[in-house]
């Protein structure tokens, strides 16, 4: 067993530096203002929508954005702006090795909006006025999801095959959350607005947290490695919880399941 939380300490340290080089593609390359780049952008104004379909819908107007991305490789990463007319807004490079297509399909109070991205950065702007559902496959790559200007995300589905993921709580909400990956690493920072419930399964690779105040109830199963619980308190067997969890609505409960790796405690801040 002692060489198994070694080895899970040796993997923690190579999955966090793997996610903050994932992270760091993901939030730099995909706004990357170089000259010699030429970018594309995609976007739609609330102008555009079909009314009559609003009009016929309970709420007479949009609602709900259900957003999928399909990542080939590169990183894609999300945030918010406030109470902007335009729904969405795709910046990415222009270059005919580089394709990325946005395509959407209205229901009632509802819009769909696909992203298919071969190998480009995309950075995907949103208006914080509606609900999100947000689901994503990446390959191979990174995905930063900045949950920022009181945004509302309801679910956050996402699938990676290799490379990272990281979740940014940074005055949004997000109610649930369920992460795979096969291959890489999640990253949860912040500060959860509400009650956040997010399952993660990792098949080799870890799972880095680190939360601004001790707000956590976390269930972790590492099968081969190891859990670095930083300063949360040992409940149980497979429990580590926030002195602060239960004092608070603002929290994060986490069933964490690794195959082969580890999930690592990073100190908190308190803000």
């Amino acid at each position: 067993m002692e060489g198994n939380k070694i080895l899970g300490i040796i993997i923690i340290i190579a999955i966090v530096l793997s996610i903050v080089l994932v992270g760091y593609n993901a939030i730099n390359s995909s706004v990357n203002e170089d000259n010699n780049i030429i970018l594309l952008e995609q976007s739609m104004d609330e102008s555009e929508l079909n009314q009559s379909t609003l009009d016929d819908s309970a709420e007479g107007n949009l609602t709900t954005v259900n957003l999928n991305i399909n990542q080939e490789t590169g990183g894609s990463n999300i945030k918010f702006v406030d109470n902007s007319t335009q729904i969405y807004k795709v910046v990415s490079k222009d270059d005919k090795n580089y394709t990325t297509t946005v395509t959407t399909s209205q229901e009632n109070d509802k819009l769909d909006v696909s992203i298919d991205s071969n190998c480009s950065d995309n950075t995907i702007i949103l208006s914080n006025k509606y609900n999100y559902n947000i689901s994503g496959r990446i390959v191979a790559g990174g995905l930063a999801a900045n949950l920022n200007n009181a945004s509302k995300v309801d679910e956050l589905s996402v699938d990676v095959t290799a490379g990272g993921m990281t979740i940014k709580f940074n005055g949004g909400t997000l109610n649930s959350s369920n992460i795979k990956i096969t291959t890489g690493g999640l990253n949860i920072e912040g500060q959860p607005i509400g009650e956040t419930h997010i399952n993660s399964k990792i098949e080799v690779g870890g799972l880095n947290i680190r939360l601004d105040k001790p707000v956590a109830d976390i269930f972790s199963n590492v099968e081969v490695g190891g859990t670095n619980p930083g300063k949360y308190p040992k409940i149980s067997e497979n429990e580590y919880k926030g002195n602060e969890f239960d004092s608070t609505e603002n929290r994060l409960i986490l069933n964490s399941n690794i195959t082969v790796g580890g999930l690592n405690i990073q100190p908190f801040t308190t803000k």
